[in-house]
């Protein structure tokens, strides 16, 4: 797939603590708009803390809304046209109309798009895994609706599909006039104004893609974010056939041109638990999502029950006695329950998808009770274009994200801190990630 127009990436890529967000405020305020200017930023970050921050230090606006019903979407649209610089969170950007998309790419003023943290760009609608309570306007609507869905519109001619590229279509020439889910087809019609759609074994498996359109509306799209290659959004790039160009922080705290090899800070501090009795070796346990469904259906199965002890173990005496500042730790959700128990609390599990945020920075143990693969949908999506998906990588840069939340991102603080990796692979893999960073740091 390629478009008319080349789009480029500029992908600040640089580890937590290397001054990416101080970088971009120096940038922004460096670009202070002139009475003759239009060049604007339009800058989307997760936390609402960083919102916060980044508005405290530059003249960026942020789209609050009001008691007197005016959403946070209506006064986006009132600052683009008044030509403000703008922060908010990733969460409003998914509300994104057509109106917003034509007074960014035809209005009086040129933005400039910055993202912190990689992009959501490519989902599996049809996931049985997916939480129902999701941000995403457009995931809320296709999550609603099933496989049995898709054909009743593709056997009435209402969803329309190119034969050779799977990809889905609105037929507008067709009213839908039934009764039955009439709303719910109507939200899903809107979808299509933002993502393309891909049909997988007969609409079995549905793949949503972020439409190329969106980046269009801006000057310029800088992503800042860490070990973006052979991620979800460097294949959706090569799926497109867009440019990345990479960005490091200099030495004096400035965005600079090129890619540097760069590693996180307090490495050294850094435990992993190596313990047998605790990490299982004797047993065959991959804790894949697969294998946590053959395996621990419930909490009192034996794989469940040896996990638990495991893993409480490891926080009862894994981590030197008197040294711990607290702990988080994370498996699957839909078997979040069977690990829960006497000395792990459910209180203390997160997502294992968590990124950005400083919640947990006082906590010094971590226990990664899972080992991630990518979705087997998106992989054959990929795979059937002629781009291969790298799994290593992305099981090893979902564990690096997870565990650069504990108090490892506080560089001020000399604490050791205590990971519990049970599983095999991504153990031996984090091993010889950090070992070659060591290195790196060295020389």
């Amino acid at each position: 797939m390629t478009t008319q127009n080349k789009i480029t990436f500029r992908v600040i890529d640089a580890p937590t603590g290397a001054g990416k967000t101080t970088a971009l405020i120096k940038m922004i305020n460096a670009a202070q708009t002139s009475a003759d200017s239009f060049n604007r930023f339009l800058v989307l970050t997760p936390l609402l803390s960083e919102v916060q921050r980044i508005c405290a230090n530059t003249n960026c606006r942020q789209p609050l809304g009001d008691q007197k019903g005016t959403s946070k979407l209506h006064e986006l649209k009132q600052l683009i046209i008044a030509g403000e610089n703008i922060c908010c969170t990733h969460a409003l950007c998914t509300l994104f109309d057509s109106e917003v998309k034509t007074l960014l790419s035809a209005g009086d003023y040129n933005y400039t798009l910055i993202i912190d943290e990689e992009p959501a760009v490519i989902l599996d609608v049809i996931d049985q895994n997916i939480p129902k309570k999701v941000t995403n306007r457009e995931l809320q609507e296709l999550n609603r609706l099933n496989p049995q869905d898709y054909a009743m519109l593709r056997a009435q001619g209402y969803l329309l599909m190119n034969e050779t590229t799977g990809q889905l279509y609105w037929n507008d020439d067709k009213e839908y006039t039934g009764r039955c889910r009439r709303g719910l087809f109507e939200g899903f019609r809107k979808c299509f104004d933002n993502l393309d759609l891909y049909s997988i074994n007969n609409d079995k498996q549905v793949i949503a893609v972020v439409k190329p359109s969106i980046w269009y509306c801006f000057d310029n799209v800088y992503i800042s974010t860490y070990r973006l290659h052979d991620s979800y959004f460097d294949y959706y790039c090569r799926l497109y056939g867009f440019n990345i160009e990479y960005y490091h922080i200099s030495s004096g705290g400035d965005i600079a041109a090129g890619f540097v090899e760069a590693y996180p800070k307090g490495l050294d501090r850094i435990v992993i638990c190596d313990d047998d009795k605790y990490n299982l070796i004797d047993d065959d346990y991959r804790l894949s999502k697969n294998w946590f469904r053959l395996n621990c259906s419930n909490k009192n199965s034996t794989a469940a029950r040896k996990l638990h002890n495991a893993l409480r173990g490891f926080l009862r005496y894994g981590v030197p006695k008197g040294q711990t500042t607290g702990y988080f730790w994370t498996t699957f959700k839909n078997f979040k329950n069977c690990l829960t128990g006497r000395g792990v609390s459910p209180k203390r599990w997160i997502a294992h998808t968590t990124r950005a945020t400083n919640e947990f920075i006082n906590c010094n143990a971590v226990a990664f009770v899972c080992d991630k693969f990518p979705n087997p949908n998106i992989v054959t999506f990929f795979s059937k274009r002629g781009i291969t998906v790298n799994k290593k990588e992305y099981a090893l840069s979902a564990f690096i994200q997870f565990l650069w939340r504990s108090s490892i991102r506080n560089t001020a603080c000399a604490n050791k801190v205590y990971v519990y990796i049970p599983a095999h692979r991504l153990r031996m893999q984090f091993k010889s990630w950090l070992h070659t960073a060591k290195e790196h740091k060295k020389g």
